[in-house]
């Protein structure tokens, strides 16, 4: 309700942040590489989609659209309009 209060038709934040190292004894130690927004989209019954943004220190990141509900249509929309003109999606490269 606040998005269409203030006119909002799409939020855009960080997405994940890269992926840390994980411990060779421990594993995982955090939770890291989370969106916070998609979390606090998904607690509100909104949807969002994260696309990628390019890469920090060879590793990928994403950045984060939020729409209000049922404007899933257009959150595609926007997010396919940001891919394109992005061109940040790097294919992975697989060792073998």
């Amino acid at each position: 309700m606040l998005l269409a209060q203030q006119g909002v038709e799409v939020l855009m934040g960080p997405g994940n942040g890269p992926a840390e190292l994980i411990d060779p004894v421990w594993g995982d130690r955090r939770g890291g590489g989370r969106s916070q927004i998609a979390g606090a989209a998904a607690i509100a019954g909104y949807p969002s989609i994260t696309v990628p943004a390019g890469l920090v220190s060879g590793l990928p990141v994403g950045v984060t659209f939020v729409a209000r509900r049922n404007q899933d249509g257009l959150l595609l929309q926007v997010a396919r309009a940001y891919e394109r003109a992005a061109q940040a999606r790097m294919p992975p490269h697989l060792a073998v």
